[in-house]
């Protein structure tokens, strides 16, 4: 039957609205030829399980694994479970998105900043999907799981900065941990990230950041930029304390050299 105003329940929280004839608004639309495919793809989750060496033998398995912990899962398909689970608990519909991705998709990010003679320190970003982030992005089969290696190849394909030469001088900022708000993780599972960082050596070598691969644009951004575009939004939250967390252990080292 036609969904009609007159029908629905009314809020008492807002205004009264001005009530129509039920013939002038009926919602009874067709939509002829809308087949809309399932969300998600359950035996795709369960051929990428596989993949990972956990045997799920149907959906209804599946969708019961999701509804438990992780050493009631164990019990039932084994102790891999735990390796690609995620580990922030289930996501999506009947919370089949626990298993969505099989294991982790693993990112790095690049916080480099540079010490700018009359300006202070400064830091690479760059602007991609709405966001200033840092330089960064998943790690590549080449990388064979190293995060700092991504991170240099990260950091010459988006901001032009080739840090090989001194690979030796960047350093983990903060290990490797699970982004809990990625808005990728609907399509990619849940996702981890390592940032490494480091203060150029020398002020010529970064003066000039081009843009590339999927960033739009890269500019250098001092701490006091950075502290505001974090607070009206314009920074993702974790990329915006991943740089403050930069400028903290830079400002230290640029202390620690003033008194030798």
């Amino acid at each position: 039957m036609p969904v009609n105003q007159s029908l629905l329940l009314k809020d008492k929280r807002y205004p009264e609205r001005t009530v129509l004839d039920d013939a002038q608004t009926s919602w009874d639309i067709e939509t002829p030829g809308y087949n809309p495919p399932l969300y998600p793809d359950f035996e795709a989750i369960i051929e990428r399980l596989a993949e990972q060496g956990v045997e799920v033998p149907d959906v209804q398995t599946l969708v019961h694994l999701a509804k438990l912990t992780t050493r009631q899962a164990a019990e039932i398909v084994g102790d891999s479970i735990a390796d690609v689970r995620h580990p922030l608990g289930r996501t999506g519909i009947n919370g089949t998105g626990i298993y969505y991705k099989a294991g982790k998709s693993q990112a790095a990010d690049l916080a480099v900043l540079r010490d700018e003679p009359y300006g202070g320190l400064e830091i690479a970003l760059v602007y991609n999907r709405g966001k200033w982030h840092l330089p960064g992005g998943f790690l590549d089969p080449a990388d064979q799981g190293d995060h700092k290696q991504a991170a240099i190849r990260e950091g010459l394909e988006e901001i032009n900065i080739d840090l090989n030469p001194i690979a030796e001088e960047v350093e983990t900022l903060i290990p490797e941990h699970v982004k809990p708000g990625s808005s990728r993780s609907v399509d990619l599972g849940y996702i981890t990230t390592q940032v490494e960082t480091i203060v150029l050596p020398q002020f010529e070598m970064s003066e000039d950041l081009k843009a590339g691969d999927d960033a739009e644009l890269a500019e250098w951004v001092d701490g006091g930029t950075v502290l505001i575009m974090g607070h009206d939004g314009r920074m993702s939250k974790d990329h915006h304390q991943f740089a403050l967390n930069a400028f903290r252990l830079a400002e230290k080292q640029k202390e620690a050299k003033a008194q030798l």
